[in-house]
């Protein structure tokens, strides 16, 4: 439909604004919805599929007060959306109209499509992010798809407005190294100070136990991770600079700085020196952060470093008391899951073998023609293939 069908000028126009070539398209599985109110869902129902299934996984919409449905992507340049292992769960959705609201419409949330769980663009990523041993996390569908192109295949896109515990628990398999790369605006800025605060929470940590300047006994744990912020420059995003001068994009991740300087000159900006009580709060804002560096002479220097940009002394920030860091209990992996064949203890003789019910929409149920029953394709939804 994209390539060829007269409805898709203004998405074949629209592609080609943004740059985006054949084997970019092909590879990320771009796609296009016809101004329809009913075509995908005629052509799903035309291959078995009822209107349940549909909805279930988010390709329909229904109005509660008049009981229709209806196809939920209609004149919109289609994104697919894939889990780690490269399976299509969901789409993201461009408006193509000037005034088009939302600007980007995704599936609603089911047992296929968890956006809190998913990072676009690791499926093709988890590799060169090995390779690389970091990964660059940016904010759009397409950022990641012009890195790629560009020849930076090492970038995923965070599935909302901030990191999740599950999107960090997924990418802590192929790195250690994390580079936020989010937009130049506040939003960005509030964006990468929750995502920051959740990878405290949720990275590994090794604890040591030291004595305070107060001789106390104190347990601090040194997060196992690398973090960088890349600072975008006003007015661009990573889509944009990998557009209009690529070259420049290595040269940002080089300059990106450690977690802890970041926030320091975050904190720090247009604060009133002789405010005591703001500077107390940028410091158990800022000591946290330090205190989770593994490296003592890093430690030092960013406690240097901030004791500088507060005009104070580094042995009052020593001082500062802050919330008591005690060790985590390490998680267990959950139990595996339980046969498909089970049987119930014997009881009066009236007990028999019970074949526990799949999972409704398990990845693995095939129809009798050996073709996947739940999971969607964006060659489906598009009606025929790239």
């Amino acid at each position: 439909l994209l390539k060829f069908a007269p409805q898709a000028e203004e998405a074949r126009r629209y592609v080609v604004e943004r740059q985006l070539n054949d084997e970019t398209m092909s590879t990320f599985r771009i796609g296009f919805a016809l101004n329809s109110w009913d075509a995908c869902r005629t052509h799903f129902n035309d291959q078995g599929y009822s209107d349940d299934e549909l909805l279930q996984v988010g390709l329909l919409t229904e109005n509660p007060e008049k009981g229709t449905r209806y196809d939920r992507f209609r004149n919109r340049l289609m994104i697919a959306i894939r889990d780690v292992d490269g399976r299509v769960v969901g789409f993201g959705a461009r408006t193509l109209e000037k005034d088009g609201i939302p600007k980007y419409l995704n599936s609603p949330q089911t047992q296929l499509f968890d956006k809190g769980r998913l990072l676009y663009g690791l499926d093709t990523a988890k590799r060169a992010i090995r390779e690389a041993r970091e990964v660059v996390i940016v904010e759009g569908y397409m950022d990641v798809m012009m890195g790629w192109q560009a020849g930076f295949g090492n970038m995923v896109a965070q599935m909302g407005t901030a990191l999740t515990g599950d999107q960090l628990r997924l990418l802590k398999r192929y790195t250690k190294r994390f580079v936020l790369a989010l937009d130049a605006d506040a939003a960005g800025a509030k964006a990468t100070m929750r995502s920051l605060q959740v990878a405290r929470d949720t990275l590994d940590r090794e604890y040591e136990t030291r004595f305070d300047a107060r001789g106390l006994v104190q347990h601090e744990g040194r997060l196992q991770a690398d973090i960088h912020v890349v600072t975008m420059p006003e007015g661009y995003d990573p889509d944009k600079i990998l557009r209009t001068d690529p070259d420049r994009w290595p040269q940002l991740l080089e300059q990106s700085q450690p977690v802890v300087s970041y926030v320091i000159g975050i904190a720090t900006r247009g604060l009133d020196l002789d405010d005591a009580k703001a500077k107390s709060a940028v410091a158990q804002q800022v000591l946290p952060l330090i205190n989770d560096v593994g490296d003592p002479v890093e430690r030092e220097h960013y406690r240097q470093q901030l004791a500088r940009a507060l005009r104070t002394d580094e042995r009052t920030l020593r001082l500062v008391k802050l919330p008591t860091d005690s060790p985590r209990q390490s998680s267990k992996p959950p139990p595996p899951p339980p046969p498909e064949d089970d049987f119930f203890p014997e009881g009066n003789g009236s007990t028999q073998k019970v074949k526990r019910a799949a999972p409704l929409l398990r990845s693995d149920k095939r129809t009798a023609s050996g073709r996947d029953q739940y999971v969607i394709s964006c060659q489906d939804h598009t009606l025929q293939a790239w």
